[in-house]
């Protein structure tokens, strides 16, 4: 990944980027990261934001032991499509979490998202590339200029799939429940 992009999520900027399921505004897992994406979207904070992951250990500094449900989901499949909500460790800053006591994680599977977050070794936030309450832009040159300006950079490749944003199951029980069908249709 070019180091204009490495340098700028360092510095705390944010951009758009195609990660493997759909166009995607990333940032380091930072609460003035998190604050500035949900000004450029006009969304509560109170929402939370996905949180991509590079390996499976880093989970680890984010979660506490996870159900044995989650831990079959993530030995299954991923990396992939499969954002799961898990019981956070109390250290998460609330701007991540949109002050909840779980946290959306995932790990790509392939493409330059994944590349990236090997190349860093940490985790970053991800969310649609739309304003809140619109449907998310499939076309990198349908953005609205507020969102583009906001960008530090923006990485011109197309996602590696027919972007459909991932399956979203919440694990912070035993019993999982589909919270939002997308790219995955898994069996719960």
């Amino acid at each position: 990944m070019s180091d204009t992009v490495k340098t700028a999520l360092l510095n705390n900027q944010i951009g758009l980027f195609p990660c493997d399921t759909m166009w995607g505004l990333i940032g380091r897992m930072h609460p003035d990261v998190a604050t500035l994406l949900c000004k450029v979207k006009k969304r509560a904070l109170a929402n939370g934001f996905i949180v991509l992951i590079p390996q499976n250990y880093t989970l680890d500094k984010l979660c506490p032991l996870r159900s044995e449900t989650a831990t079959k989901l993530i030995e299954t499949y991923w990396p992939g499509p499969l954002t799961l909500i898990l019981n956070q460790h109390d250290h998460i800053p609330k701007e991540i979490t949109g002050n909840h006591n779980s946290i959306a994680v995932r790990m790509p599977k392939d493409g330059p998202i994944a590349e990236l977050l090997t190349e860093l070794q940490e985790p970053l936030l991800s969310t649609s590339v739309n304003q809140s309450g619109e449907t998310p832009h499939q076309n990198i040159k349908t953005v609205p200029e507020a969102i583009l300006s906001a960008a530090s950079f923006c990485i011109e490749a197309e996602p590696n799939s027919s972007n459909t944003p991932s399956t979203i199951i919440n694990c912070q029980s035993d019993t999982p429940k589909l919270i939002r069908q997308g790219h995955l249709d898994i069996p719960l």
